[in-house]
């Protein structure tokens, strides 16, 4: 039981951080920033009760690598006209296709 104490700053580290990169990828677009909210609460509360060491490192694994893709691969955009897209609003259809169908695969078995 001792490996656990190490992984809880750990994973307390990266549930901040999730959070953090959520609002700011999300900025301004209150639903994408709530779909996001609950899927991470989720997806921790799901699995806070994990005592394997190997299942522990991949769930924190995959943590931080959905913190990456959120922040690197997310666009910002809002559509302006039939054939233009500016840059100003996040579409809020990424973060619920994201979060509905790469975390519950990421996390879950």
């Amino acid at each position: 039981m001792k490996f656990l104490i190490c992984y809880t700053p750990l994973a307390l580290r990266l549930f901040k951080l999730l959070h953090r990169t959520r609002q700011e990828v999300f900025k301004n677009d209150t639903r994408a920033l709530e779909a996001a909210r609950q899927k991470i609460n989720e997806e921790f509360k799901n699995n806070q009760s994990e005592t394997s060491e190997e299942k522990i490192n991949e769930l924190l694994k995959i943590a931080s690598d959905v913190e990456v893709i959120l922040r690197t691969s997310v666009i910002q955009a809002v559509h302006t006209d039939s054939d233009k897209i500016s840059d100003n609003v996040w579409f809020s259809f990424i973060c619920c296709c994201y979060f509905s169908a790469v975390l519950p695969l990421s996390f879950r078995q």
